[in-house]
């Protein structure tokens, strides 16, 4: 056993490095230089190796680990290059070898499927095992591997064997289980223990897992039928919203968190919410005519109220990517809701009312980006760096002028600031909006976000306004039938394109269009024009 561990974290050393340099050649002279870089039998012949190995008889826990590492490398490393051959442009003399190139693939990904299948449940049963039993990184790493082999399973043949031999029900009773309650209520948690992110690790495997099934109709209903609505309703850690100031406390790396290397509290809380609004926001799309779907989803929505109602009132100090993200997927839940107009009537008959003012009042908040740019912040590591690349590199290249000409402005550096740049009007970076210090790339991703939350609210309105069928969803097909009550939100049709021009706005104020408020009333809709 210890030769063959030692043999096994080679072959995963060798595999991440092989991944690695594929990579530094594509970002360096192209995809084309690689697109023959390993032929496809001996891709394959890889693969059998490491699948005879996760089958083989006696393996430890951490051998196991290493065989995942490897397989989860190869599938990415393979799923690299199919991606970059698709994606690339072909000119008409390339046409014959693309062509050549795509076979190739076709060859290389059913070869993959056909390797995979050898496993069978037995494979099956050794993931959903560690993902079940084994340490938290053996954990997480089981679940990336079932993760991945989702998208190599178009017969849903490993899905069948999860949901048969209970694993699948399993997986979503750990959700709403006491112990696991408790170790997910410790990640949110002002000081969270050495395991918490271990613990946050497995648990975003889990529902990376999870999602990805939900992605397909019978996937989706695979988990409806696992109780997967009633497991996330008894979720409670989901409710440990977490308060932050105006001056952004709560949000610091160093605050809530023991060490350097824990995200803040309020990255860690959402990257426990995200995934379970991720999961409601899949089963909707792949179900979006399913009743009992709906009426789950909306029994969900009650359970949580206090929750939904905190991310629709946006009432935080700071904006943050986080909280748009979380905006765009509860709008979208409403949006996909939004065809079962009857059912939101009757399992939200008291908050019903509140929900739609607080989707309005969100359309008019986002509507100019006057309204929402000003306290946007980043939170996390990564956003920091991507809302600072650009200054950081600016000021490196105004430190270098300044210090070339620093012998003859000795006037302009009395001026200077401490951190020794101004712009032209000697104002220093500090002095500028906080806003005005972000990157040009951060404010573009936080305004695709917030065009989506105004797509998911202008299309909820446009629904309910217009809703005059409701549509019905059984073994025979789709029916319609003829809403019992007229539309109680009246919007108007064109303020789809003015709601969506006002996204893109500019800092100045200029607007493309004026946007007419929506009028909540149990009448007819009155002429706007």
């Amino acid at each position: 056993i210890p030769l063959a561990e030692a043999m096994s974290a080679a072959v995963l050393v060798l595999i991440t490095r092989l991944r690695e340099l594929k990579t530094n050649v594509d970002l360096e002279v192209g995809p084309d230089a690689a697109d023959e870089y390993l032929p496809v039998d001996q891709l394959h012949n890889a693969l059998r190796g490491i699948v005879a190995g996760l089958l083989r008889h006696g393996t430890s826990q951490a051998m196991r680990g290493h065989l995942y590492g490897t397989l989860l490398n190869y599938l990415q490393y393979t799923k690299a290059a199919a991606v970059a051959a698709q994606s690339k442009a072909v000119s008409a003399h390339d046409q014959t070898h693309h062509a050549e190139l795509m076979e190739q693939l076709r060859a290389l990904h059913s070869g993959n499927v056909a390797v995979l299948g050898t496993g069978g449940e037995r494979l099956v049963e050794i993931l959903c095992s560690d993902a079940s039993d084994a340490s938290p990184l053996y954990r997480s790493l089981a679940f990336a591997v079932l993760d991945a082999l989702v998208s190599y399973d178009p017969q849903d043949r490993w899905l069948e064997v999860m949901s048969a031999r209970g694993f699948l029900r399993t997986f979503l009773d750990e959700l709403s289980a006491a112990p696991k309650q408790a170790e997910l209520n410790e990640v949110v948690s002002p000081s969270p223990g050495a395991q918490a992110l271990n613990l946050l690790y497995v648990y975003e495997s889990k529902m990376s897992m999870l999602v990805h099934v939900a992605g397909t109709r019978r996937g989706a209903l695979s988990l409806v039928e696992n109780g997967v609505c009633d497991r996330v309703r008894e979720c409670r850690f989901v409710d440990r919203w977490p308060e932050v100031t105006a001056l952004g406390r709560g949000m610091g790396v160093d605050e809530g968190s023991s060490s350097q290397w824990m995200p803040p509290l309020l990255a860690r809380y959402h990257q426990l919410l995200t995934p379970v609004l991720q999961l409601l926001a899949a089963l909707l799309t792949s179900l979006p005519n399913n009743r009992d779907v709906a009426a789950q989803v909306l029994a969900v929505i009650v359970a949580h109220q206090e929750l939904f109602s905190t991310i629709l009132k946006d009432r935080r100090p700071v904006i943050t990517m986080c909280s748009l993200r979380a905006l765009w997927l509860v709008t979208g839940l409403f949006y996909r809701l939004a065809r079962h107009l009857d059912l939101l009537r009757e399992r939200l008959p008291v908050h019903a009312f509140k929900y739609e003012s607080l989707l309005l009042n969100l359309l008019f908040k986002y509507s100019s980006i006057n309204n929402w740019l000003h306290y946007l912040q980043p939170v996390t590591l990564d956003e920091r760096r991507l809302a600072s690349e650009e200054l950081l590199s600016s000021s490196s290249s105004s430190s270098s002028s300044s210090s070339s000409s620093s012998s003859s402005s000795s006037s302009s550096s009395s001026s200077s600031t401490a951190d020794g740049h101004s712009d032209s009007n000697g104002r220093s970076r500090a002095q500028e909006p906080a806003h005005k210090r972000l990157s040009d790339r951060f404010r573009h991703q936080a305004s695709l976000l917030v065009q989506d939350v105004c797509r998911n609210l202008v299309g909820y309105c446009s629904v309910v306004s217009n809703a005059k069928f409701a549509v019905n969803d059984d073994e025979s097909g789709l029916s319609l039938r003829l809403a019992s009550a007229p539309p109680r939100v009246l919007f108007a049709a064109t303020m789809r394109a003015a709601a969506l021009a006002h996204a893109g706005d500019d800092e100045t104020g200029h607007s493309q269009a004026d946007i007419p408020l929506a009028i909540s009333t149990s009448g007819q809709a009155p002429s706007l024009a």
